[in-house]
């Protein structure tokens, strides 16, 4: 209990709320199941749909968090705009969310390859969202 009153005033309201849904969600499974079982089904067709929902669920969670977040693009800019380059840009009429964030860095020197050296040097900004629709219009080929 010492460790939630602890937490800053933001965090104890997240904590708070999530474990009121996990609440929520288990009351609400109790209820369901008890419905259902009124409405006819044997315990064994209620206890593989609750099973059927949790495996859809975990499944659910790694397509999106492993086959979704694939593409991951790190670049370095000295100006103060950003321009996502084409080959980066969604090729479909679909609704895409990129997350973004800064990270200042200053070159501290180069290796033996004569590559950039890159320390962090500052606060790192808030995560954002940026999202796209529409197809990406092809770049001007070089000449």
């Amino acid at each position: 209990m010492r460790l939630i009153l602890g937490l800053p005033p933001d965090s104890r309201i997240l904590f708070s709320t999530r474990v009121l849904r996990l609440f929520a969600y288990g009351f609400l499974s109790v209820i369901l199941a008890l419905y259902l079982s009124a409405a006819g089904l044997a315990e064994g067709q209620i206890g593989l749909l609750f099973s059927i929902n949790g495996l859809m669920v975990v499944g659910l969670q790694y397509f999106v968090t492993r086959v979704l977040q694939t593409r991951r693009l790190t670049d370095f800019v000295t100006d103060t705009k950003y321009i996502v380059p084409t080959s980066f840009r969604p090729k479909d009429n679909v609704a895409h969310v990129l997350r973004w964030w800064i990270t200042p860095v200053r070159q501290t020197g180069t290796d033996d390859q004569g590559q950039s050296i890159w320390s962090p040097s500052g606060a790192v900004s808030d995560k954002r969202v940026f999202s796209w629709v529409g197809i990406a219009v092809e770049g001007t080929p070089s000449p």
